[in-house]
């Protein structure tokens, strides 16, 4: 959602897709975020396996890119993120 800064009133609404797919991939709360490059970043709880399985020692690294509507899986990082953050000086686009 974007929202006017002046007067709090919506401007724009992006659906992140919630497909039952999606939903037994990736847990959908807690997850920090992230943004960089016009792009959000999702850590989920636990890194989803090929074989089906899931590794609850890891943290998928998930990418919601807004101008597409598409969640992605681009990467797993070791142990659970708890937190994220960007610089100020990252791209927007």
């Amino acid at each position: 959602m974007q929202v006017d800064p002046n007067t709090g009133a919506t401007l724009k609404t992006i659906p992140v897709p919630t497909t039952p797919t999606m939903l037994t991939q990736w847990t959908p709360l807690p997850s920090p975020i992230a943004f960089f490059g016009g792009d959000f970043y999702l850590f989920t709880e636990f890194l989803p396996l090929s074989d089906g399985g899931v590794d609850y020692s890891r943290s998928a690294i998930v990418r919601f890119r807004p101008s597409g509507g598409m969640l992605v899986q681009v990467g797993g990082a070791d142990g659970h993120v708890t937190g994220a953050g960007v610089s100020t000086c990252a791209p927007l686009q």
